[in-house]
Order: C-alpha cells, then structure tokens, then sequence
C-alpha cells in the first residue's frame, strides 16, 4: 500500500502489518490455547517528511522492529455460570402495547 497523508507541513506514508490468531478450546473451554503473531512478515515501516513552507525540515525512515509471537495457555479451575433466569421482565410492558 503506497498511500500518502500530507496535512500541509508533514506527509506520511503507510505501510502493510500482518496479523493474526488461532484460539482452540478444550474441555468445555475449561482448557484454551491462544497463538498470536504480530507483523509477521515484518513490514512495518515509518516513513515521513516535516516541512516548513517548501524547505523540509525532517525526513525519517525507520524499519521498526514489531515482529513477535506470543502462546497464552488458560486453565478455568471453577467456571462460573450465568446466573441470569430470562425471566422475562418486560412481557408485561408488551402485552399492554
């Protein structure tokens, strides 16, 4: 994606970032497993001009370092359940429609 934000004095230009995440449950998701990958194909780019009427004061690029790869295993010992019974507050408020 070569899009470009120019506000009048600073022009910045966009750049891709991949990610994604995989969630299994297990055990009546009493067990889950969560992969989640950031920039994955380390694309992430910074680019941008500052400028002060036609002389341009700063020009930066960085290639920024975002890549990770986390693993998250949760373990639910007592689950809660929902104690709300639908008890059907507002049929009253319908039927008198």
């Amino acid at each position: 994606m070569d899009g470009k934000r120019d506000d009048g004095n600073l022009v910045m230009r966009s750049s891709w970032r991949a990610t994604a995440s995989l969630y299994k449950g297990f055990l009546a998701d009493r067990l889950s497993f969560l992969l989640q990958g950031d920039d994955l194909f380390n694309l992430t780019r910074q680019e941008f001009e500052n400028y002060s009427g036609k002389a341009r004061i700063t020009n930066v690029k960085n290639k920024l370092r975002w890549q990770s790869v986390s693993l998250t295993v949760q373990y639910k010992f007592n689950p809660r359940k929902s104690k709300y019974k639908g008890t059907g507050a507002g049929a009253g408020q319908r039927n008198r429609l």
